[in-house]
């Protein structure tokens, strides 16, 4: 066997670990593909319940943070009303014994 020969014979060899190099990453990436679905699909379906809760709870705070300001706003109310109420009472009170 002539050099040529033995150097065509390792050329093909090593076609041949090539091209099945190349099938070897091809089938890797396909899996990785199918792994990185599968871990998206498992994050989707942990975070996603958690986040939903996690914004039900925050509309809620909201919802109790806007009662709160409206019953403060009643509070004023109530107390300028007391304090308009006193004084017509006082008023009342002086005009009955001007009488």
């Amino acid at each position: 066997m002539s050099n040529e020969e033995k150097i065509l014979e390792l050329l093909q060899a090593m076609q041949a670990d090539m091209t099945s190099m190349k099938a070897d990453m091809t089938s890797m990436k396909a899996e990785i593909k199918a792994s990185e679905s599968r871990m998206l699909a498992m994050m989707e379906s942990y975070f996603e319940p958690k986040f939903n809760l996690l914004a039900e709870d925050i509309k809620s705070i909201h919802e109790k943070i806007s009662v709160a300001e409206e019953a403060g706003k009643v509070e004023a109310r109530v107390d300028v009303l007391e304090s308009v109420v006193k004084i017509h009472s006082q008023e009342i009170e002086k005009l009955k014994r001007a009488q």
